[in-house]
């Protein structure tokens, strides 16, 4: 039996035997909401059919042999290989007059489909357009940035999907995404130039904070090469992304550059806000994903989450060449602050490397990952090459796990050091460092760390514990042509069990 008796009724073999009930779509749907047919090609209502079917002789109007016509062919046709168009009948016949489907049986016409994006941003002969989901042109002007707010503004109210294509963008001003909204690019040939000295987006609601943010496929260049501003202060943050107060929201799949450190006239340069970062997250950020994302020269931080920020997760992300150090968690800068911690953050199977100078003008050693006034956050699993620091845990971090980690070519592979008040039960566990000046360095007032199950191979200092640090076990390390293997210089550390 060919495919099509078996779909439609047994028994019928020809078209022209079947039934037709012109309320119905070709699959037996009903189809509701059919306005008055006005020519001959229209569908009929069931009210129509029942009239003509109860009229006089001779009454019958011009068109009404479409009532009984079902086919132009009495040629067998598999379903299989039907043609569907939405706006017609399975004979050809236009359907119009459809009104808004209100059921899954209900015919829909073409122009009820909508574009799966609420709007799509393109630039055309030096004009930026924004068209909606329907096709329609909302914005269009030479200013992308108008183009650009004009179309996150729209969408502030409930959030939407924004969908940029390919091009090169320049911004006269920050961005200002709302909650619920996706800005999504075609990748690295979609850029977004900042004006330099600001943002290059930012979530809009810096004081109760916006959720469910989304950034995808984009070049967010923070375009510090363009801008020399005169007195920067401390409320001036020059990162190419910078979100305040923001859950619940993916970073996928970013280039983020150019984040200035603009020191000129800078009464407080030490602020949590003005260091130019190429993705900042701040001030309760918690529950986001960073993945996939390449920061590089950047004039700090590659990516930077910090103060009271909880359960974020970088990973798989590429930091190079930035200044400071390719990924930090900080819990607070400049003052101490209670309760300021940044806590339970994974940083996870990243990359990070240096080909510039250790010594940068804005820190004293480049850092490959920092946990600063931390509690239990965890770094896991990192390849970092060539950085003044490897890893560096820093002021009163709290059971920090370090582990997994291969670190080469650093002046430390991982270094501990406290500027207020110490570090204690941190784990360094199950690392390779290879060919640093120190392998593992425990310095200041630090105390009750583990360092265990570590490879240390060709370092001129395999582990060090300088004064006056003290109770810190150290054991079952295994230390391979180190110049010195252990130096303990602190007091009542244990170390035992290691293998030089």
């Amino acid at each position: 039996m060919p495919v099509w008796q078996s779909k439609i009724t047994a028994g019928v073999t020809k078209l022209s035997q079947l039934e037709i009930d012109v309320d119905k779509d070709w699959l037996g749907h009903v189809i509701k909401n059919l306005g008055t047919p006005v020519d001959a090609n229209d569908s009929l209502r069931k009210s129509d059919l029942d009239s003509h079917a109860t009229a006089a002789t001779g009454v019958h109007g011009v068109g009404s042999s479409y009532i009984a016509k079902t086919s132009r062919s009495d040629q067998l046709v598999p379903l299989s290989e039907l043609v569907i168009d939405a706006d017609k009948d399975w004979g050809g016949h236009v359907i119009k007059n459809l009104g808004t489907p209100t059921d899954t049986g209900d015919a829909i016409p073409l122009g009820y489909l909508k574009l799966p994006y609420d709007y799509i941003i393109f630039e055309e002969g030096g004009v930026i357009k924004a068209i909606n989901s329907t096709g329609g042109i909302d914005f269009s002007d030479g200013d992308a940035f108008y183009v650009f707010q004009s179309v996150l503004d729209k969408l502030s109210g409930g959030g939407g999907i924004v969908l940029v294509k390919r091009g090169d963008y320049q911004l006269s001003d920050t961005l200002k995404i709302g909650s619920y909204t996706s800005l999504i690019g075609e990748g690295r040939l979609t850029v977004l130039r900042g004006p330099g000295g600001k943002p290059v987006i930012q979530n809009k609601d810096s004081t109760n904070g916006n959720v469910g943010i989304k950034l995808k496929g984009l070049y967010l260049d923070g375009n510090k090469e363009s801008y020399t501003p005169s007195s920067p202060t401390w409320e001036d943050n020059f990162s190419s992304v910078l979100m305040i107060k923001v859950s619940h929201s993916v970073f996928e799949e970013l280039w983020v550059r150019g984040g200035g450190m603009y020191a000129s006239g800078s009464s407080d340069l030490s602020s949590r806000y003005n260091r130019g970062c190429g993705l900042m997250l701040t001030d309760g950020s918690s529950w986001n994903k960073i993945i996939k994302v390449h920061a590089f020269e950047n004039d700090y931080d590659g990516i930077r989450i910090q103060y009271k920020s909880y359960s974020n997760i970088v990973t798989n992300c590429t930091c190079e060449d930035n200044k400071g150090s390719g990924i930090q968690v900080i819990g607070w800068y400049h003052s101490v602050e209670a309760d300021a911690e940044s806590m339970y953050n994974v940083i996870s199977n990243n990359v990070i490397s240096n080909t510039i100078d250790h010594s940068q003008p804005y820190v004293t050693w480049t850092r490959g990952i920092v946990s600063h006034n931390g509690k239990r956050n965890i770094i896991a699993n990192n390849y970092i090459n060539n950085v003044g620091k490897g890893v560096l845990i820093l002021d009163y971090s709290l059971s920090i796990q370090v582990t997994g980690n291969q670190i080469i070519n650093c002046d430390s592979g991982i270094e501990m050091l406290n500027g207020y008040p110490y570090c204690q039960a941190n784990s360094l566990c199950s690392n390779s460092i290879i060919l640093c000046t120190y392998g593992v360095l425990i310095d200041d007032d630090d105390y009750k760390n583990w360092i265990n199950f570590n490879i240390l191979n060709a370092c001129d200092t395999g582990i060090q514990l300088s004064s006056p640090t003290h109770d810190n076990w150290v054991y079952y390390n295994f230390l391979k042509d180190c110049t010195t293997t252990i130096n303990d210089l602190g007091t009542n550390n244990n170390v035992y069990g290691n293998v030089t």
